[in-house]
Parts: structure tokens; C-alpha cells; sequence
């Protein structure tokens, strides 16, 4: 049995299958192990889903936990991510879940990224089962996906991102990462690109042809995704992983969900969050400003030979990806599996990507 160690640096008996199968005896070990519990023991734990959307790479799940007696820094809640059930899709996202915990370990602690405190994290590679235990950041301010990040939240984001990638720019430490893949070698080639060559989806009037081309085509938008420079790209950059908070007065924003992370160029991040997580006016109106922010972000701390214009060329390369990982989505109907609310923004953010593929001509980046 091939296992990764957790947070305290050792393995605490079986992996639960799901956060059903977590036992106060099983918690009381991992939180000590942790550093975090003392002397005291967990006597019940309650399991609580939240009502986001369930997801395909993990099972997600609140735990309430009451102990013995009241000991200062025990949380009376946690996040728990867990393996699917389904023992060969289990198999299929192993690659994913493998790269969030190996993430947590060797670049959240190198980064200054704000992620959820990890209480406890094991992974066995060769039955494909997985737990994190993470810090519950539910109590910070969220943005529905819908309603869209407002002006000062992005240029928050795109500060944030442009710090973290500027970071691990062309950092050698990524040459011995070798679960952390090139964006074209990664699983979202596997599970987000080839499946585009199927689909037979409706768009709207303007994309249509514009897919039609990217479905004989789409290896060409991951490489040149994948193109040195690179940096750690967090691949899914969405406002429903985020959550905002003031420290000292500076807003700080968490992020959380790191399945897909590839090795990449960091502008992707940028469209990614642009095109799902910023309403077409807000997008227009402040968009050319926040890329400059991104911009002087990088160059201010150390990024060069990396000039506004090919930041802009990335940035258009990565709205043509967004269109991609839609109809990936669509093909495979994924979006299914989340319901009627997944779908809801599904459609919104084709909205937003048709609307920044036609305003920034990104069509005229494909061959041919």
C-alpha cells in the first residue's frame, strides 16, 4: 500500500469511505496527530452537506464535532473532502485528488497564496482513496457566481494571483514537481480537451464557428497554455473557491479547490476568472486596468521579459480555453450532475465567454 503522510507527518489507521464512515475515535487520533486537540476526545461527530453543487472529482461534506470538554483552537467545524464512491471513477480522478494534496503540502507552505488551514491530509495511490480535513472558512464573504465579482473584489483576486504566480515564475523547484503536469500532458487534457472533438452542442449566433474550429484544434490552445515560461496555475478560478476577508485592514482572499492545478501560463488564471466570475459590463468596463494591475503586479516583484502585450496574447488564448472547457462540459454532460443551479451558471458563463471571445477577436488567434 503506497500512502502519503497527512498535515502531522503521520498516517492515522484506514481512510474513511466519506464523511459517514468517520468515527470520533478516527478524529480524535487525526486531530491529535494534528497538534490541535490535547488530552481531549471527540464524542460525536455530525456530518453536514453543504448545498453547493456535488462534485465529480470529490465528495464534500461540514463536519460538526462536540468533544469532552472545551479546549481553546478545536474548531467546532471542519471541511472534509473525501475519494467518489464509485470505485472507477474513483480510479479516473485519482491524478486530480492526488495533485490537491501533494498541493497543500509542497506549495501552499513556499506560497503566498491564503488557502484553508489543513488539519489533516492522506492519500493512497494505490486504492485511489483520499481525506483532507480543512480549516471551515464558510464564516468570510462569498460571491455568488451569478451576480459576479464587483470591481474591488477582482482587482483583490487579480492581485492575489499575480503575487502567487510571480512567485513560482520559471521557479526550478517545478522541474522536480512531477505530479504537478504541463498543462498539455495534464488530466484536463484528458477530461477537458479531447472530448471537445464530441461535441454536437447548440451556441449562440457568432461561436458557433468558433468552436466548430477549436474541435479540430483545441491541442494547439493547451500548448499554448503550456509554453515556458510557466508557473503554478490553479487552473480553476472561480468565485464560488473563493472567500473574502480584512486583515489589517487588507482584503484578503482565500482560495480553495486545487484538482485541476497544472503547470502553465498564469495568465489562464486570469481569463478563467474573468470569463466565470465577472459580469460582461464589469469585464469591459475594468478590464483593461486589471490586467495592468496584474501586470505591474509581476514586474514588481522580480517577473522579466514577460511584456503587457504578450500577457494581453495569453489572456485571449485563455477566454478560446474557456469555450473549451464548456464544451468538454457539454459533451460529457457533466453539468447534469450539479442540477439546476450548476446549470443556471453553466449558461451564464457561456454568455460571458461568447461575449469575450467576439469583443477581444480571439478567434483570430486559431490557425487557419
Amino acid at each position: 500500500m503506497n500512502r502519503s503522510s497527512g498535515a502531522s507527518g503521520k498516517k492515522v489507521g484506514s481512510i474513511p469511505d466519506g464523511p459517514l464512515a468517520v468515527t470520533p475515535d478516527w478524529l480524535t487520533e487525526v486531530l491529535r496527530c494534528a497538534g490541535i486537540l490535547g488530552s481531549c476526545s471527540i464524542v460525536s461527530v455530525e456530518v453536514e452537506t453543504p448545498a453547493s453543487p456535488p462534485g465529480l472529482l470529490s465528495r464534500l461534506s461540514r463536519l460538526r464535532i462536540s468533544c469532552d470538554r472545551q479546549v481553546l483552537g478545536v474548531p467546532e467545524t471542519l471541511i472534509a473532502k473525501f475519494h467518489p464512491s464509485d470505485p472507477e471513477l474513483r480510479k479516473s480522478v485519482c491524478e486530480a485528488n492526488v495533485t490537491e494534496v501533494k498541493f497543500y503540502a509542497e506549495v501552499v507552505p513556499h506560497s503566498n497564496l491564503s488557502t484553508p488551514k489543513v488539519y489533516y491530509s492522506d492519500l493512497d495511490s494505490d486504492s485511489c482513496e483520499f481525506v483532507l480535513l480543512l480549516e471551515d472558512l464558510s464564516e468570510q464573504r462569498i460571491v455568488d457566481d451569478l451576480k459576479g465579482c464587483g470591481p474591488e473584489d477582482a482587482e483583490a483576486v487579480v492581485r492575489n494571483l499575480a503575487a502567487f504566480h510571480a512567485g513560482w515564475w520559471s521557479d526550478s523547484r517545478l522541474e522536480s514537481m512531477d505530479w504537478l503536469k504541463p498543462f498539455d500532458r495534464s488530466l484536463s487534457f484528458e477530461v477537458l480537451g479531447i472530448p471537445v472533438s464530441q461535441f454536437e452542442g447548440s451556441l449562440p449566433d457568432g461561436i458557433g464557428e468558433v468552436a466548430r474550429r477549436i474541435k479540430g484544434q483545441y491541442a494547439t490552445l493547451f500548448e499554448a497554455q503550456s509554453k515556458r515560461p510557466r508557473t503554478v496555475v490553479l487552473n480553476d478560478v472561480k468565485a464560488r473557491h473563493m472567500f473574502f476577508a480584512i486583515k489589517n485592514g487588507v482584503e484578503i482572499v482565500s482560495m480553495v479547490d486545487f484538482q485541476l492545478a497544472v503547470q502553465g501560463r498564469g495568465a489562464l488564471d486570469v481569463s478563467r476568472f474573468f470569463g466565470s466570475s465577472l459580469t460582461t459590463c464589469v469585464r469591459r468596463a475594468h478590464e483593461h486596468d486589471l490586467l495592468c494591475v496584474y501586470h505591474d503586479v509581476l514586474t514588481s516583484m522580480g517577473v522579466t521579459g514577460y511584456s503587457f502585450d504578450a500577457l494581453c496574447t495569453d489572456y485571449r488564448f485563455g477566454h478560446l480555453q474557456n469555450l473549451v472547457d464548456y464544451m468538454a462540459v457539454e459533451a460529457q454532460g457533466l453539468q447534469a450532475r450539479g442540477g439546476a443551479r450548476l446549470q443556471e451558471i453553466q449558461e451564464e458563463q457561456l454568455r460571458r465567454y461568447t461575449a469575450a471571445i467576439e469583443d477581444l477577436d480571439c478567434a483570430e488567434l486559431l490557425p487557419g
